[in-house]
C-alpha cells in the first residue's frame, strides 16, 4: 500500500517506489510481530484457495531500503517496478507482512519467489516507521462472525468455491467446530443460526472457537437465545432451532 498517511503525517517525502523483489532480500527485524506457525499455516491455506494476489496493492509490504543502491529506480508513482534482478544486490527492512511472506515462500515455486513491497528511504524517522507497524497491526481483519456468515451464505447458494475460500481462513479447530455445528440435531441448530444471517449486527462478536465448549453441553436447549420462530416473524427466546 503506497504512501499511507500515519498519524496525520504524509509519507510522500520518504516514498521511493512500489517494487517486486526477491523474498531473500526481505529482512524482518525482531519486534515485527512474533512468529506464529499457526498463522503461517492459515495463510498458506488461503493461498491454496485464492492464490497470493501479489498484484493487489493491499498485499504490498512496507519496507525501508537499508543497504545497496537502486540504479534502475524509476520515480513513476504507483507502478510496480521489477527489481528482482537489480545489481548490485540490496536488502530491505520490512515493517509488516512476516507471516504472509513466510507462507508465500512455502507456496510459490522456487523460480517465482518474489513479493511486492512499498519502498521508503533509509532516512524515514523511527517514530514514523513504528507508526506504520502499529497501523498495519491494528488493521481490521475478518472476524469469526464475518467468516461464518459468509460461509453459510455461500453454502446456501451452492457456491463450493466460496465455501472453501472462507473455511480456509479458519484454524483446524474452528473448521471442525463448524462441521460439528452443522450436524447437531440433524441440522436443526444450524438452521436456527441461518435465520439470523440477515442481521449483520449480530455477528460482530460471534466466536467460532467458543463452540468447542458450548456444543457438548446442549445448552441451546435450555438457555434463552434470541431467534426467529415459526413464520420467521415471531421471536422465540427459548430455542434457537425453531
Amino acid at each position: 500500500m503506497a504512501q499511507r498517511a500515519v498519524h496525520g503525517e504524509g509519507l510522500g517525502s520518504f516514498f521511493l517506489c512500489n517494487a517486486m523483489i526477491n523474498i531473500t532480500q526481505m529482512d524482518f527485524e525482531p519486534g515485527v510481530r512474533d512468529f506464529d506457525e499457526a498463522n503461517v499455516v492459515r495463510l498458506l491455506g488461503i493461498f491454496k484457495q485464492e492464490g497470493c494476489q501479489r498484484h493487489d496493492s493491499a498485499t504490498y509490504v512496507p519496507a525501508i531500503l537499508v543497504s545497496g543502491g537502486l540504479s534502475r529506480l524509476q520515480h513513476d508513482g504507483e507502478a510496480l517496478q521489477d527489481l528482482r534482478t537489480q545489481s548490485p544486490a540490496f536488502t530491505v527492512k520490512c515493517l509488516h507482512g512476516k507471516h504472509r511472506v513466510l507462507a508465500a515462500k512455502r507456496f510459490l515455486p522456487s523460480h517465482d519467489q518474489w513479493w511486492p513491497v512499498t519502498l521508503y528511504t533509509p532516512d524515514m524517522p523511527d517514530i514514523l516507521q513504528q507508526a506504520i507497524v502499529e497501523e498495519y497491526r491494528n488493521e481490521l481483519t475478518f472476524s469469526d462472525g464475518d467468516i461464518f456468515r459468509s460461509y453459510r451464505i455461500a453454502k446456501d447458494k451452492g457456491d463450493r468455491k466460496s465455501e472453501e475460500k472462507w473455511l480456509a481462513r479458519l484454524s483446524a479447530v474452528k473448521k471442525r467446530n463448524i462441521l460439528q455445528l452443522q450436524k447437531v440435531d440433524n441440522g436443526d441448530l444450524i438452521n436456527g443460526f441461518d435465520r439470523l444471517l440477515p442481521f449483520l449486527g449480530m455477528w460482530q462478536h460471534f466466536l467460532i472457537g467458543a463452540l468447542s465448549g458450548a456444543l457438548p453441553t446442549h445448552m441451546w436447549q435450555v438457555i434463552p437465545t434470541l431467534s426467529m420462530a415459526g413464520d420467521d416473524k415471531e421471536a422465540d427466546v427459548w430455542d434457537v432451532r425453531r
